[in-house]
């Protein structure tokens, strides 16, 4: 844990990291940082996705791990050193999780970062189809307003079924 909080902090005293913070503290902007390393081939990332069907089948913890693997799995690493953001595995043979990872290791940050970003986007592009929803403004959590416009113009296939209170509403 050491060595991950020492690059943290390194991380920040660095001109080149020091975009980076906390997932929940970023903006759109910081994703430029990433995209800019990806080009100069100094980062590789991936996106995973998990389905609404997937995450309502196996439940949400089984399609993150999924997704998770699905990411892993494009890289084509024979024997991959992973480190989690969580209390979980993934049962490959080099791994470490770390409950708050995002506060303690700069890559996990980093990941956390570009996928929220991209969440984020897709967020925007399903409230530019769906506006009474307010998906840019509430990223898909149940706020008064969102759970209203579900009363009022119904669920939608980007709606996950198994949550609440969609979950309750189906039964109606």
């Amino acid at each position: 844990m050491r060595g991950e909080s020492q690059c943290w902090q390194e991380a920040h005293s660095n001109p080149e990291t020091q975009e980076i913070r906390p997932p929940k503290k970023v903006t759109f902007r910081c994703c430029g940082f990433f995209k800019k390393l990806q080009k100069e081939k100094k980062l590789q990332y991936y996106l995973g996705y998990a389905s609404v069907e997937e995450i309502d089948t196996i439940n949400i913890l089984e399609a993150t791990k999924l997704s998770m693997k699905r990411v892993i799995n494009k890289f084509n690493f024979e024997n991959p050193h992973l480190i989690i953001d969580g209390n979980f595995s993934l049962n490959y043979q080099n791994e470490k999780s770390i409950i708050g990872g995002d506060k303690k290791s700069l890559s996990i940050a980093s990941a956390s970062i570009i996928a929220k970003v991209h969440r984020d986007r897709l967020m925007s592009i399903l409230d530019s189809k769906f506006t009474f929803y307010d998906w840019k403004k509430n990223a898909g959590y149940g706020t008064k307003k969102h759970i209203d416009a579900i009363h009022k113009h119904g669920v939608t296939q980007f709606h996950r079924k198994s949550f609440e209170p969609i979950k309750s509403l189906l039964k109606k």
